[in-house]
Protein backbone atom coordinates (compact mmCIF):
# COMPACT_ATOMS: atom_id res chain seq x y z
CA UNK A 1 0.00 0.00 0.00
CA UNK A 2 2.65 2.47 0.94
CA UNK A 3 3.95 1.91 -2.76
CA UNK A 4 0.57 2.98 -4.21
CA UNK A 5 0.87 5.86 -2.29
CA UNK A 6 3.63 7.38 -4.03
CA UNK A 7 2.17 6.32 -7.58
CA UNK A 8 -1.32 8.25 -7.62
CA UNK A 9 0.51 11.70 -6.59
CA UNK A 10 3.17 11.53 -8.88
CA UNK A 11 0.08 9.71 -11.87
CA UNK A 12 -1.79 12.84 -10.47
CA UNK A 13 1.09 15.39 -11.26
CA UNK A 14 2.16 14.35 -14.39
CA UNK A 15 -1.63 14.33 -15.70
CA UNK A 16 -1.95 17.62 -14.23
CA UNK A 17 1.40 18.50 -16.59
CA UNK A 18 -0.25 16.76 -18.96
CA UNK A 19 -3.03 18.95 -19.57
CA UNK A 20 -1.29 22.38 -18.77
CA UNK A 21 0.91 21.28 -21.74
CA UNK A 22 -2.11 20.81 -23.68
CA UNK A 23 -3.94 24.15 -23.11
CA UNK A 24 -0.08 25.74 -23.54
CA UNK A 25 0.18 23.93 -26.72
CA UNK A 26 -3.88 25.34 -27.81
CA UNK A 27 -3.57 28.76 -27.19
CA UNK A 28 -0.21 28.98 -28.34
CA UNK A 29 -1.22 28.36 -32.05
CA UNK A 30 -4.19 30.08 -31.83
CA UNK A 31 -2.16 33.04 -30.83
CA UNK A 32 0.15 32.09 -33.50
CA UNK A 33 -1.70 32.15 -35.73
CA UNK A 34 -3.96 35.07 -34.96
CA UNK A 35 -0.54 37.16 -34.58
CA UNK A 36 0.87 36.33 -37.53
CA UNK A 37 -2.04 36.81 -39.87
CA UNK A 38 -2.14 40.18 -37.13
CA UNK A 39 1.23 41.55 -38.50
CA UNK A 40 0.70 40.68 -41.98
CA UNK A 41 -2.17 42.45 -42.25
CA UNK A 42 -0.71 45.44 -40.76
CA UNK A 43 2.15 45.33 -43.26
CA UNK A 44 0.11 45.20 -45.91
CA UNK A 45 -2.12 47.88 -44.66
CA UNK A 46 0.98 50.28 -44.61
CA UNK A 47 2.01 49.33 -47.97
CA UNK A 48 5.57 47.51 -46.99
CA UNK A 49 6.14 45.38 -50.20
CA UNK A 50 5.65 48.63 -52.06
CA UNK A 51 8.21 50.33 -50.24
CA UNK A 52 10.76 47.70 -50.71
CA UNK A 53 10.01 47.22 -54.63
CA UNK A 54 10.32 50.76 -54.90
CA UNK A 55 13.45 51.14 -52.88
CA UNK A 56 15.21 47.76 -53.74
CA UNK A 57 13.97 47.00 -57.17
CA UNK A 58 13.19 43.54 -55.81
CA UNK A 59 9.34 42.64 -55.43
CA UNK A 60 9.09 39.95 -52.34
CA UNK A 61 5.74 39.35 -50.03
CA UNK A 62 7.53 40.78 -47.56
CA UNK A 63 4.17 41.31 -45.57
CA UNK A 64 3.60 37.24 -45.92
CA UNK A 65 7.06 36.86 -44.96
CA UNK A 66 7.42 38.29 -42.13
CA UNK A 67 3.49 37.33 -41.16
CA UNK A 68 4.68 33.71 -41.48
CA UNK A 69 8.30 34.37 -38.99
CA UNK A 70 6.07 35.64 -36.28
CA UNK A 71 3.60 32.88 -36.34
CA UNK A 72 6.40 30.06 -36.61
CA UNK A 73 8.09 32.13 -33.79
CA UNK A 74 5.74 32.10 -31.66
CA UNK A 75 4.84 28.29 -32.17
CA UNK A 76 8.61 27.42 -31.39
CA UNK A 77 8.07 29.69 -27.69
CA UNK A 78 4.52 27.51 -27.17
CA UNK A 79 6.27 23.88 -28.26
CA UNK A 80 9.32 25.10 -25.47
CA UNK A 81 7.49 26.47 -23.10
CA UNK A 82 5.15 23.11 -23.31
CA UNK A 83 7.99 21.36 -23.32
CA UNK A 84 9.36 22.81 -20.08
CA UNK A 85 5.88 22.21 -18.43
CA UNK A 86 6.41 18.16 -18.90
CA UNK A 87 9.95 18.78 -17.52
CA UNK A 88 10.95 16.77 -20.98
CA UNK A 89 14.47 19.86 -21.95
CA UNK A 90 17.29 16.81 -20.99
CA UNK A 91 14.78 14.16 -23.25
CA UNK A 92 14.09 16.80 -25.66
CA UNK A 93 17.96 17.86 -25.87
CA UNK A 94 19.31 14.22 -26.22
CA UNK A 95 16.69 13.20 -29.42
CA UNK A 96 17.96 16.83 -31.60
CA UNK A 97 21.36 15.98 -30.42
CA UNK A 98 20.95 12.45 -32.03
CA UNK A 99 19.41 13.59 -35.08
CA UNK A 100 21.90 16.18 -35.86
CA UNK A 101 24.53 13.58 -35.36
CA UNK A 102 22.58 11.20 -37.87
CA UNK A 103 22.40 14.16 -40.28
CA UNK A 104 26.05 14.95 -40.42
CA UNK A 105 27.45 10.89 -40.59
CA UNK A 106 24.54 10.89 -43.74
CA UNK A 107 25.70 13.64 -45.46
CA UNK A 108 29.16 12.59 -44.95
CA UNK A 109 28.51 9.13 -46.36
CA UNK A 110 26.57 10.35 -48.75
CA UNK A 111 29.24 13.28 -49.88
CA UNK A 112 31.98 10.27 -49.78
CA UNK A 113 30.31 7.76 -52.10
CA UNK A 114 30.60 9.64 -55.46
CA UNK A 115 34.49 10.57 -54.55
CA UNK A 116 34.78 6.64 -53.47
CA UNK A 117 33.59 5.41 -57.07
CA UNK A 118 35.55 8.23 -58.77
CA UNK A 119 39.06 7.14 -56.70
CA UNK A 120 38.67 3.60 -57.84
CA UNK A 121 37.50 4.56 -61.23
CA UNK A 122 40.63 6.10 -61.44
CA UNK A 123 43.27 3.82 -60.63
CA UNK A 124 41.18 1.37 -63.01
CA UNK A 125 41.67 3.84 -65.34
CA UNK A 126 45.56 3.80 -64.71
CA UNK A 127 45.86 0.50 -64.47
CA UNK A 128 44.33 -0.94 -67.38
CA UNK A 129 45.59 2.02 -69.64
CA UNK A 130 42.26 2.19 -71.79
CA UNK A 131 43.13 5.89 -72.05
CA UNK A 132 46.28 8.02 -72.57
CA UNK A 133 47.13 11.69 -72.18
CA UNK A 134 46.41 13.02 -75.79
CA UNK A 135 43.82 10.96 -76.89
CA UNK A 136 40.85 11.92 -78.55
CA UNK A 137 37.40 10.38 -76.98
CA UNK A 138 34.08 10.34 -77.14
CA UNK A 139 31.89 9.24 -74.00
CA UNK A 140 28.87 10.11 -72.78
CA UNK A 141 28.19 13.08 -75.16
CA UNK A 142 31.61 14.61 -74.54
CA UNK A 143 33.95 15.21 -76.72
CA UNK A 144 37.54 15.90 -76.48
CA UNK A 145 41.37 15.39 -75.90
CA UNK A 146 42.58 14.09 -72.80
CA UNK A 147 45.11 16.63 -71.36
CA UNK A 148 45.52 15.02 -67.42
CA UNK A 149 44.13 11.75 -66.04
CA UNK A 150 44.02 12.17 -62.53
CA UNK A 151 42.40 9.59 -59.83
CA UNK A 152 38.86 11.46 -59.52
CA UNK A 153 38.68 13.09 -62.92
CA UNK A 154 40.04 13.56 -66.08
CA UNK A 155 40.32 16.41 -67.88
CA UNK A 156 39.23 16.95 -71.47
CA UNK A 157 39.39 19.71 -73.92
CA UNK A 158 37.02 20.59 -76.73
CA UNK A 159 37.33 21.92 -79.97
CA UNK A 160 36.78 25.48 -79.05
CA UNK A 161 39.39 25.41 -76.17
CA UNK A 162 36.87 24.65 -73.06
CA UNK A 163 37.88 22.57 -70.15
CA UNK A 164 35.58 19.56 -68.98
CA UNK A 165 36.50 17.68 -65.67
CA UNK A 166 34.85 14.33 -66.54
CA UNK A 167 34.20 11.84 -63.44
CA UNK A 168 36.02 8.89 -63.78
CA UNK A 169 32.81 6.64 -63.34
CA UNK A 170 31.49 8.03 -66.67
CA UNK A 171 34.78 6.62 -68.60
CA UNK A 172 34.49 3.75 -66.94
CA UNK A 173 30.46 2.98 -67.19
CA UNK A 174 30.16 4.25 -70.57
CA UNK A 175 31.43 3.09 -73.71
CA UNK A 176 34.34 5.04 -75.04
CA UNK A 177 35.36 5.84 -78.30
CA UNK A 178 38.87 6.60 -78.87
CA UNK A 179 39.39 8.47 -81.97
CA UNK A 180 42.80 9.33 -81.81
CA UNK A 181 45.54 7.95 -79.91
CA UNK A 182 48.83 9.36 -79.47
CA UNK A 183 51.67 7.48 -80.81
CA UNK A 184 54.14 6.55 -78.52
Amino acid sequence: MVFLEGVFPFIRGMLNNLVVAAIILLIGFIVGRLMGRFVGRFLSEIEVNKMISSSVRVSIPADEIVGSIVMFLIYFLTVALAVDTLNLEDLLFNIIAILIIIIILASVTLSLVDFVRNFFSGIFLHQKGIIQIGDIIRAGGLEGKIIRIDLVDTRLETREGDLIFVPNTLLVKNIVLVKKRKRS
